[in-house]
């Protein structure tokens, strides 16, 4: 967890802040309640007291709350309080990324501009993604995939298909690729009926630049 706030904290914010983010991980270990239950009440709290120290010290009464969210839950992981003139494409640069890891933000914007180029927007049982730019990297879709509970198969950018039976893979450059499977299946040569693997999980194949594989399997 990180927390970027004012410089200007004095010891009673900062024992403000100890105490919610403990009852926040009080909440998380011990209450059983999911990470999107007690997400907005704790957010609220610290938005409030730190937005009206950071207004009386900046004689502003505009204000951001900039977050970044779990995958898997509403859960912020950075929490980063400004005045309203902060536009958000600036909050990119003070985030410290995980390396091979995919970042899928609520907006996007243009290098060196402001306008959205990328907007998320969660309605009622979907989420909309809306872009201008047709030509984003593969990694970002599966992030995407992941993010609406999509099984991906290979974490590689080739070219891949997969049906209810069958599924077929080009390699984009030589080396190992590790298929995984969201059950236990059965795996088949499609052309001779030989049964290569058993309850299976995952697949290993070593593969030449441009070689295919071809596999039938089953779920067991």
């Amino acid at each position: 967890m990180i927390w970027i706030a004012p410089s200007e904290k004095d010891d009673a914010t900062a024992t403000l802040e100890k105490r919610l983010w403990d009852a926040a991980d009080q909440f998380r270990a011990n209450s059983g309640l999911k990470s999107q239950e007690y997400s907005a009440p704790v957010l609220g709290l610290i938005f409030l007291r730190f937005a009206a120290q950071r207004a009386r010290l900046e004689k502003s009464a505009a204000i951001k709350l900039h977050t970044l969210l779990t995958l898997r839950g509403n859960f912020p992981t950075v929490v980063i309080l400004t005045t309203g003139k902060v536009h958000d494409v600036n909050i990119l640069d003070d985030l410290s990324y995980e390396a091979g890891s995919f970042y899928i933000v609520d907006r996007g914007y243009l290098e060196g501009r402001k306008e959205v180029a990328l907007a998320m927007k969660r309605l009622k049982g979907w989420t909309s993604a809306y872009t201008l730019n047709p030509g984003l990297p593969a990694g970002f879709f599966r992030a995407l995939a992941r993010s609406a509970g999509v099984h991906v198969y290979s974490d590689r950018d080739d070219t891949f298909y997969v049906s209810r039976s069958c599924l077929c893979l080009n390699a984009d450059g030589a080396g190992e690729r590790t298929l995984h499977f969201p059950k236990a299946v059965d795996l088949y040569d499609p052309f001779t009926g030989l049964c290569l693997a058993q309850r299976a999980t995952k697949s290993v194949h070593p593969l030449r630049d441009k070689e295919t594989i071809i596999l039938r399997y089953a779920e067991r």
